[in-house]
């Protein structure tokens, strides 16, 4: 076993990206390349510093002047001279400085992972302030600059995420286990109504058609797409869309055809996940064990010998097994492979991800991560299954929805684009009632998605007039919030 594919790095000042690295140099033998590298020599020429200089502000000018005034790619074309001229072509490479959408796409176009670290502002001033408590402010000043706003526009295979609740985390966990092969679910009407996201691959039929002229899976009456993402622009879908290979796309289904929305995608789907291999013999490990072993062979793994035996003392239900799991073949000794999920919940930030990269390697097709440094992790899928999960920002969209207005039921919104997602309830009294949806005159980039009426969910065509009582799925992008809200509310 090996892992064979680079690795490249993305995330804000103070996210992790230097301790990550140093762990896969460290445990991998990767060795690290940066675009700033280039950048450090330069400004070693013109200002006579060493090639470490840490002025972060200096060499950001330096680099985006050469990006604006030369060339875009200047950088890219410099890091892969320098890994082209290298000896050892069989050397694995970290990256850990991309800040710009070009950047990561170059890396990916060669076969490079991308790995993203998320960080709230909040986590990101406590680290800075511990590293520089004398010249915190000069940091913080920096955190806006352009380089740090053009991160929020990348996308990534592996995803360092929000939180989930110690309580809550065997339900999610729970939930993503048993829909494997797809994307970024998100729930409406109490679970009727999923929002499913992923990237088109060249076998799903919506390439290079008009939504409108596919009907070889029923219509709008059972999916529709609501939104994707293109070259790190965000757009509401419509009839007369045309997406392409590698779009990340929203597609709306109702819950028990969430199969349409991977075969749209192009996801191949797994075989059916009948082991769940649990990384760390932690609390949260056990209360995952007690919720699983119902339903799923359950092997929980660690090389803590006291926390194994409190687990295996309180759980007869549950296989436990005392060795290193960062060894590859420790984990195929326990029977690992394509029916296996895993799911990393040590103590340990480092053992989780090790694990995580091992299982990928393997070919694990569903691993979820929780890193304790910042919260929690969910390792999304490797490029060759072009199909990953990620749970709902929970933080951002209790926020949203105390600024909403009341018949406003939730507000969602996605990590990879610009879309909202608005649930919305119709009360007495509302001026769109016994219009269709055709009549109405919709900001352009509005599109209702769903309705529950009576206990029943639908995927509403125009010709749907809406009535007292109906619960809306609105998708827009944050222009168009306040005339939506006019308009429904």
């Amino acid at each position: 076993m090996s892992i064979t594919q680079n690795i490249g790095i993305c995330g804000k000042m103070f996210s992790g990206k230097t301790t990550l690295a140093n762990l896969l140099i460290e445990k991998f033998n990767f060795k690290r390349v940066a675009f700033g590298d280039k950048v450090k020599l330069f400004a070693n020429e013109i200002k006579k510093v060493s090639p470490d200089f840490k002025d972060r502000e200096l060499l950001q000018t330096i680099g985006d002047g050469a990006r604006n005034i030369i060339n875009p790619n200047i950088w890219i074309d410099a890091l892969f001279y320098t890994i082209e001229n290298e000896s050892d072509k069989n050397q694995l490479y970290v990256c850990d400085d991309i800040r710009y959408e070009n950047e990561a796409e170059a890396l990916r176009k060669k076969g490079w992972l991308i790995f993203k670290l998320q960080i709230s502002e909040e986590e990101q001033l406590k680290r800075m302030k511990s590293k520089y408590p004398d010249s915190w402010e000069i940091h913080w000043e920096r955190r806006n600059h352009n380089s740090e706003n053009h991160v929020d526009k990348i996308s990534a295979n592996f995803y360092l995420c929000k939180d989930i609740q110690l309580e809550n985390l065997a339900d999610e966990i729970e939930k993503l286990l048993s829909r494997v092969g797809v994307y970024d679910i998100h729930e409406f009407s109490n679970g009727k109504i999923l929002s499913v996201g992923g990237v088109l691959t060249k076998e799903s039929p919506l390439i290079d058609k008009k939504l409108l002229d596919i009907h070889e899976f029923g219509g709008r009456e059972n999916w529709l797409v609501t939104a994707f993402v293109r070259n790190g622009d965000s757009f509401i879908a419509n009839g007369d869309t045309v997406l392409k290979e590698e779009d990340h796309v929203k597609i709306v289904v109702k819950a028990e055809n969430i199969q349409t929305a991977t075969a749209l995608m192009g996801i191949k789907t797994t075989d059916e996940i009948k082991k769940v291999v649990i990384i760390g013999a932690s609390r949260s490990s056990e209360l995952l064990a007690q919720r699983l072993y119902k339903n799923y062979e359950v092997v929980v793994i660690d090389d803590n010998e006291k926390d194994c035996n409190r687990i295996a003392e309180n759980n007869s239900n549950v296989i436990v097994v005392h060795n290193d799991p960062r060894d590859p073949q420790n984990l195929i000794d326990i029977g690992v492979n394509s029916n296996t999920a895993i799911v990393a919940l040590s103590k340990s930030d480092s053992k989780n991800i090790v694990c995580s990269l091992v299982g990928n390697a393997l070919g694990v097709p569903e691993i979820i991560t929780r890193v304790n440094r910042i919260d929690y992790m969910e390792l999304l899928k490797d490029s060759s299954i072009q199909a990953t999960i990620s749970t709902r920002i929970t933080a951002a969209n209790s926020i949203l929805q105390d600024v909403r207005s009341d018949q406003v039921k939730s507000a969602l919104t996605f990590e990879d684009t610009e879309v909202e997602a608005l649930e919305i309830l119709l009360s007495d009294g509302c001026h769109v009632l016994n219009q269709a949806i055709s009549e109405l005159e919709l900001p352009e980039n509005c599109l209702v998605a769903g309705v529950t009426r009576r206990q029943k969910t639908y995927i509403p065509s125009g010709n749907w007039k809406f009535a007292n009582g109906d619960r809306l799925i609105v998708f827009t992008l944050p222009e168009s919030i306040e005339e939506i809200e006019k308009t429904f509310c």
